[in-house]
This record gives C-alpha cells, sequence and structure tokens, in this order.
C-alpha cells in the first residue's frame, strides 16, 4: 500500500500545476471534460480493485472492496494533493497522512497495520 501512495504522489509532485489544474479546472470544461475525468476515475477505481484481487488480499478481506470506499479513498487523496499544493506545500507532504488513511480503509479491521 505504501508503495502505490508513494508513486500516486512522486506523480502528482512531476507536475503539480497540472494535477491542480485537473482538479479544480477541468470539471468546469463542460461534458465532454467532465466525461473524460469520470473516465479517469473509473479507471482508477477498477485498477484499485484489480490490485487488491489476489488471493492473499482475498485471505485476509474476503468481502473485498467496494467501487463506493475506492472512491471516497481516491476523492480524498485527490483534494488533499490539490489543497497542499495550493496552500504552498509539495504533494509528497502529505505522504505519511496518505498511507495512514489507505491503511485505514482498506485494511480489514484489526488485521494489518503499518507504521507511517
Amino acid at each position: 500500500m505504501r508503495q502505490a501512495v508513494e508513486a500516486w504522489i512522486a506523480c502528482a509532485e512531476s507536475a503539480p500545476g497540472i494535477v491542480v489544474s485537473w482538479i479544480r479546472d477541468v470539471p468546469a470544461l463542460g461534458t465532454s471534460a467532465r466525461d473524460l475525468r469520470r473516465d479517469m476515475m473509473a479507471a482508477f477505481v477498477r485498477m484499485v480493485q484489480t490490485l487488491l484481487e489476489t488471493d492473499e488480499w482475498r485471505a485476509i478481506r474476503p468481502e473485498g472492496v467496494s467501487r463506493q470506499l475506492v472512491i471516497i479513498l481516491l476523492g480524498g487523496l485527490r483534494e488533499l494533493i490539490a489543497t497542499t499544493v495550493e496552500e504552498g506545500g509539495r504533494a509528497s507532504d502529505i505522504t505519511k497522512v496518505a498511507v495512514k488513511a489507505v491503511v485505514a480503509l482498506l485494511a480489514p479491521p484489526g488485521g494489518l497495520s503499518l507504521r507511517a
């Protein structure tokens, strides 16, 4: 989980202006832009769910991870990155709390602990 969060944050940090624009400006560009953004979120949701479709993961969380939970996770991290960059910080400033949030949302209750 830590590696996935760090990779996503590193990508955001490589082009913070574009990331903030994608989050803040694209929705105002009309239906096509909103559809593209929605399609991208759906692709990210599928990617996360696919990454979690392993025998090891099913052994610790047999119920899987819902689409809604993944949207909450991704939307929260996306907003936190945008807010942090807008306030003059770097995307990497959120790494510790982002890892904790991912573990809290995706790990089975009481079944996984990571020091972030």
